[in-house]
């Protein structure tokens, strides 16, 4: 674990037996931050052969969330690597389950095209959409009325990127 935008000691986390890593982090200051500037670093070598999505995460047991200037509460996200470069990943959908819209978080190892498939649990496609995106952390969003008259449910997304395909489920609320 090593620092990066903020000053981190061996007293803001902790690393379990299990390998379960929390923080807890605070500055009566505000911390400028560059755009697409690290708050820490984690690295971690996977023996066996898991994407670090599958095997790092955030929790739904604690929000992890900061505040900025203006004192409003912000997500906070993690960003996937391999030796240094961003790897292709499907890092889930914030909110869910969700109504309205949602923000599908994903990650490239290199700018390209990227196709979104969205399916019922039936199979059926509700949605498909191709877009490119920059190398590095994205996000589409998805909204209600691009998906017609789904009623709500599960919903199985597929996203291709050069011959890869990620799949994750997410649910909508009508």
């Amino acid at each position: 674990i090593k620092a990066g935008g903020i000053a981190l000691t061996k007293d803001h986390y902790h690393v379990s037996e299990d390998g379960l890593v929390t923080f807890s982090w605070a500055d009566k200051n505000v911390i400028a931050l560059s755009k697409g500037q690290m708050l820490f670093e984690i690295s971690y070598y996977s023996e066996s052969g898991k994407f670090t999505s599958e095997k790092i995460s955030l929790t739904h047991q604690v929000r992890a969330e900061y505040y900025d200037m203006n004192l409003t509460t912000r997500s906070l996200d993690l960003s996937y690597f391999l030796d240094g470069t961003p790897s292709f990943e499907l890092m889930g959908n914030a909110p869910n389950p969700w109504q309205a819209s949602t923000d599908i978080k994903f990650s490239l190892p290199q700018a390209g095209d990227v196709t979104f498939t969205i399916r019922d649990i039936t199979g059926r496609t509700v949605l498909q959409k191709t877009g490119s995106f920059a190398k590095g952390l994205n996000t589409y969003n998805v909204q209600a009325d691009e998906i017609g008259t789904y009623g709500g449910g599960v919903l199985i997304v597929e996203m291709t990127y050069q011959n890869q395909m990620k799949s994750m489920k997410m649910l909508q609320i009508k």
